[in-house]
């Protein structure tokens, strides 16, 4: 490998602009020594002369002409590049990706979007809204830089750092036999029409890990991606369904009637999956700060 500064190449660039050594020193604020010495080991990396020496005049050799043109753009691109990762440190601008659950995209991630973007006005922010499976497929192959979710699912190469814990409820209609009581044993869940969130989601592995910590394996009557679909299925008696704490005030509850599931309640971790050994990017560590504190503070 060619062992080449970006100070030998500004320096050689100083001089063919300024066709001088002296001159090139004085803007380069350097000793015409210093200034020679940069471009004698350039040449010497490049084992190649790059300019003509007089007493009168300093000019490029052809050598020279076919790299004037490329260290500038190259240079160029550098102080550009610079700029503007020091503008995303400084968290003046950025974008990044992020996946979240649906749940957590109904609730959370909006309130979070507004009060970081008053904060940040100039990063940009994509959520992916989605089931867990495919959250965790995109944060394994770096297709978003983390996602929102639940702690059920974390494959080797990811961590997990929890938020908040969500409980989740047991919704029968209101004319259910059930509806009487303030909480279900989940064991009495065995015999009924259940209305399941589809397989792959967060959601329906935390249920299914809850029925076989009881012995049991939940049967779906009905399967759905949105939560609002099982409510309308629950609703006209098509069986019993679920809900996420968080999103029962989002939910129209006034034909059905939510529970506790017990003899112990169904409590879901909620927070943040990224890769492992892989720093985020300053936005989204940002983002990912104020999500922390803002749901400290709730």
């Amino acid at each position: 490998m060619i062992n080449v500064t970006l100070s030998q190449l500004e320096t050689f660039i100083a001089v063919a602009e300024r066709q001088g050594f002296h001159a090139a020193a004085r803007h380069l604020h350097l000793s015409q020594s210093a200034v020679s010495l940069r471009v004698s080991l350039l040449e010497q990396r490049l084992g190649l002369r790059l300019f003509e020496r007089t007493t009168r005049s300093v000019s490029l050799t052809p050598e020279g002409e076919r790299l004037l043109n490329t260290a500038r753009h190259t240079l160029h691109d550098i102080e550009q590049l610079i700029f503007q990762l020091s503008d995303e440190g400084a968290l003046n601008r950025g974008r990044f990706r992020m996946a979240a659950l649906p749940s957590t995209a109904a609730t959370i991630v909006p309130v979070a979007l507004a009060g970081f973007h008053e904060r940040h006005p100039n990063i940009q922010i994509h959520v992916i809204d989605t089931v867990a499976d495919r959250a965790v497929s995109a944060v394994l192959t770096g297709d978003v830089e983390f996602a929102l979710t639940t702690g059920v699912q974390q494959p080797p190469g990811l961590v997990f750092e929890q938020l908040f814990t969500d409980e989740c409820l047991v919704v029968v209609p209101h004319d259910h036999p059930f509806a009487k009581d303030s909480s279900v044993d989940i064991t009495r869940l065995a015999d009924v029409p259940l209305l399941l969130p589809v397989v792959g989601s967060a959601f329906r592995a935390e249920i299914d890990i809850a029925f076989a910590t009881a012995g049991l394996k939940p049967v779906a009557e009905r399967e759905a991606i949105n939560l609002a679909t099982l409510m309308a299925y629950a609703e006209v008696g098509m069986g019993i369904t679920f809900v996420p704490s968080m999103m029962s005030h989002r939910l129209d509850l006034s034909r059905c009637r939510a529970l506790r599931l017990a003899p112990a309640p169904l409590m879901r971790d909620f927070g943040i999956l990224k890769r492992e050994g892989r720093p985020l990017a300053p936005a989204a560590s940002a983002f990912a700060t104020f999500l922390k504190t803002m749901m400290n503070s709730s």
